[in-house]
């Protein structure tokens, strides 16, 4: 039996970190990166992302293998890093991407397949669009306890999914607005994200799906009066641009006063406590996405079933209503 070890690295584009140079999870290491891996990196990917590479994913595992014809290259342990990367995105506002996957034997080497020193993956990670992500050390103790929380819900890691039809068509669509490049995409992804989450079909959809985000997202009655206000100007951003309306980045949205760049972010940080919000709480109602919009509805009317939400809200607002995720758009009073 051979025994070798293997060891994976993850690029990370938009990443900042304040908590030292080094920060550990139970299986994986971000760390800063030296010079000769950024070179190393530069040589197979593009020059205008990896130039801002300053911080990497490092793992390590064991392979074992009968013989030295036996080999295999096993990069679930690296794939599974790149899963940080949305969780990332998820937990605090900020753009986080990576431009390669790239891995090492630590074992005996050459062998039969060539493979020895560094590998690296062929596929690289679209340009992605935001603002860079900076994980503070006042955070970091959270992340690591919702880096765990994704897990025992039965996060895919590797896949990036949760299992849940639904909830994963919002983390694609969460994901998709970093990267795609007409603006107007961008936003109708974070809008089918919202849909995926808590809406449904038939009369005043709109509306119903309006009133339960104010109930879920809003953390105070001044602040659901202003998301109410907020998503009610986004959806009609939404008709506009599905009417065939073209919004340019910088272009200030009238009915809502402000640019269509803002309008973008601030659905982006909505949607992101959002999901992680479904991820935390949907386990709470048998696992059934159903039966959490059937009480937000029911908060709706019931004073007794709102305290009840809002007390399972407050048993994860550590994780969820957070500095860089809250609300500051206002309502305009005229």
């Amino acid at each position: 039996m051979l025994e070798r070890e293997m060891e994976g690295l993850v690029p990370l584009c938009d990443f900042k970190m304040t908590t030292g140079k080094s920060f550990a999870l139970d299986d994986f290491v971000i760390r800063r990166l030296s010079q000769r891996e950024i070179s190393q990196i530069a040589e197979r990917s593009n020059p205008l992302i990896t130039s801002k590479c300053e911080f990497g994913i490092q793992s390590r595992w064991k392979e074992r293998a009968e013989s030295m014809n036996r080999l295999t290259i096993n990069i679930s342990p690296v794939l599974d890093s790149t899963a940080i990367v949305p969780a990332l995105r998820l937990f605090d506002a900020g753009d986080v991407t990576f431009p390669v996957l790239l891995w090492k034997m630590l074992g005996p080497g050459p062998n039969p397949l060539g493979l020895h020193g560094w590998v690296f993956s062929p596929a690289e990670a679209a340009q992605t669009f935001g603002k860079p992500f900076i994980l503070t050390r006042e955070r970091s103790d959270a992340f690591k306890e919702f880096w765990a929380s994704m897990s025992s819900l039965g996060f895919s890691k590797s896949q990036m999914k949760t299992g849940d039809i639904r909830l994963d068509l919002a983390l694609r669509r969460f994901n998709a607005s970093y990267w795609e490049k007409a603006v107007e995409d961008r936003f109708i992804d974070l809008m089918i994200g919202f849909e995926a989450l808590l809406g449904d079909q038939g009369v005043e959809a709109t509306n119903r799906l309006v009133n339960r985000l104010c109930l879920f997202l809003g953390k105070d009655d001044e602040e659901r009066v202003n998301l109410r206000w907020f998503l009610r100007r986004s959806y009609d951003a939404r008709s506009a641009i599905l009417h065939g309306r073209r919004i340019a980045e910088e272009q200030v949205v009238k009915e809502a006063h402000m640019t269509f760049k803002t309008m973008l972010f601030e659905s982006q940080r909505l949607l992101a406590k959002a999901i992680k919000t479904c991820m935390l709480t949907v386990p709470l109602h048998h696992n059934k996405r159903e039966d959490l919009i059937e009480c937000l509805d029911a908060s709706l009317i019931s004073e007794e079933a709102r305290k009840a939400l809002y007390d399972q809200l407050k048993s994860i607002r550590h994780l969820v209503f957070t500095d860089a995720h809250s609300f500051s758009v206002k309502r305009d009073k005229k």
